[in-house]
């Protein structure tokens, strides 16, 4: 399968991309979270894919894709992002990313407490990206890889 690089800058969404990109057989060659990170990664690595969250903190998507364009013309660079503005969308295009998935956004997760509590065992509903470990639960049902994630049980109380 492919070898990707995931640039976000959010340590939880890398995680939940990576363990989705490993499920389904790919191998994640290196994570970053910014210009620098993503620049080394790319040059040491030369991944098949790359994929790039466009809202950031120091850099935003625009410029690493320009970067990652001018280190190579013919890297991939699959954006991942919550924002579905199609002039952005065209925008990205326009400029070099192959494709673009939209990034759900999910609602503010449990605290420890609510998971903990003897009466309330909460189904907790996740984007298909989200895997067992970036929710430190198991999975509801036994999956294979390619198979979407829709619930995972909550961890049992300690």
């Amino acid at each position: 399968m492919a070898k990707i690089v995931v640039i976000d800058d959010s340590p939880i969404t890398r995680a939940m991309i990576s363990d989705f990109l490993l499920m389904n057989g790919h191998q994640v060659a290196a994570e970053a979270e910014n210009l620098a990170q993503t620049l080394a990664a790319y040059n040491a690595h030369r991944p098949d894919l790359v994929t790039l969250d466009l809202s950031m903190g120091r850099e935003d998507g625009f410029t690493i894709l320009r970067a990652l364009l001018a280190a190579d013309a013919k890297v991939k660079v699959l954006i991942v992002s919550a924002n579905t503005q199609p002039e952005i969308y065209d925008q990205l295009i326009k400029e070099g990313a192959t494709g673009f998935i939209v990034k759900r956004v999910l609602p503010a997760p449990l605290s420890r407490r609510e998971l903990r509590r003897e009466d309330h065992r909460p189904e907790i509903g996740m984007d298909s990206a989200l895997s067992a470990r970036t929710a430190n639960a198991r999975p509801a049902h036994n999956s294979r890889p390619g198979d979407q994630i829709s619930a995972v049980r909550a961890p049992d109380a300690a």
